[in-house]
């Protein structure tokens, strides 16, 4: 086993564990979905990563490469949302501004 895919799968546990965590708190706050949604994609990020360094052939390393760049390239939308709602201007939570 190697050690990078262990760090990198322990990151996926916590990831999905903090994220549902945080729609244990409350589920029907738009910074707490949002924020879960960050932890899935990070999460994602993070199991494809853990494949890809331990694929035995470079064919199968490009795969999971390129199903890991799901998990960042969609990070980019839940973090705007969480910031925004974070930020709590009104002007800023408008539908029209996303």
């Amino acid at each position: 086993m190697n050690t990078i895919f262990l760090i990198l799968y322990t990151a996926f546990l916590v990831q999905l564990f903090v994220g549902f965590y945080s729609l244990w708190l409350d589920h029907r706050h738009e910074a707490n979905i949002a924020f879960f949604l960050i932890c899935l994609c990070c999460a994602w990020w993070s199991f494809s990563f853990a494949f890809m360094f331990t694929a035995p052939l470079p064919e199968r390393a490009l795969f999971w490469f390129r199903l890991s760049f799901a998990g960042w390239l969609m990070a980019a939308g839940p973090s705007l949302h969480f910031f925004l709602v974070i930020a709590g201007d009104p002007w800023l939570k408008k539908r029209w501004v996303y």
